[in-house]
């Protein structure tokens, strides 16, 4: 997948999205779901592994 990036200056929005099409944008997001879903599975899997750490910590004391 391409990236697109164009930078304004002088504060004047001017941007050619002549070579963006529907495609790229429903991959773009697609992508960015698969993502956020892993960031998600990461973020619960720390949680669970600090609740299984204190939960065998209070078992073994």
């Amino acid at each position: 997948m391409e990236t697109f990036t164009e930078f304004s200056r002088d504060g004047k929005i001017d941007i050619d999205l002549s070579e963006i099409n529907p495609n790229d944008i429903s991959e773009h997001l697609y992508v960015k779901r698969i993502q956020s879903s892993f960031n998600n599975l990461r973020f619960a899997c720390d949680k669970l592994k600090q609740y299984k750490d204190v939960a065998l910590t209070w078992c073994v004391c």
